[in-house]
């Protein structure tokens, strides 16, 4: 799990940006805001910047949801998952919808759910770590921000 924690951790280290104050459930840039449902017991930090990233971990510390948001120009959410299966060790791809994909990835034996979603203007990279009761209905509140 610590090999897990650490990979997604690498995930975000490219331009870290500081805490955010932004609104509790709230979160993404300016061009893509999202909301999602988190609950109480999960500790969340929110961090802000360009690309509005997210990272929320269950209370036993076992499962690890982030969600980063990147500019989605124009590109189909069947596109943009080939083309990050191509960069990963992908061991099956699943379409969810139209706007998301999920690939598979185990990396040291810990396996690892990567979503791509597309959503407006912007594409939603989440990355799931660990099993947890919780975890589908958070992904399951991910809604666009009312503007």
């Amino acid at each position: 799990m610590r090999t897990a924690v650490l990979a997604m951790a690498a995930f975000f280290l490219l331009g870290w940006p500081e805490p955010s104050s932004a609104e509790v459930h709230e979160y993404g840039p300016r061009y893509q805001r999202y909301v999602m449902d988190l609950p109480p017991a999960w500790a969340k930090t929110a961090v802000t910047g360009n690309d509005g990233s997210l990272m929320v971990q269950s209370p036993d510390k076992k499962s690890v949801v982030c969600v980063r948001v990147c500019p989605r120009e124009g590109r189909s959410a069947r596109a943009l998952a080939r083309q990050a299966a191509g960069s990963l060790s992908v061991s099956s791809m699943v379409r969810r919808d139209d706007n998301a994909w999920v690939l598979y990835v185990t990396s040291e034996n810990t396996r690892l759910s990567n979503i791509i979603q597309t959503m407006g203007e912007g594409v939603l990279v989440i990355t799931v770590s660990g099993e947890n009761e919780q975890t589908e209905a958070i992904l399951a509140s991910l809604q666009p921000a009312k503007r």
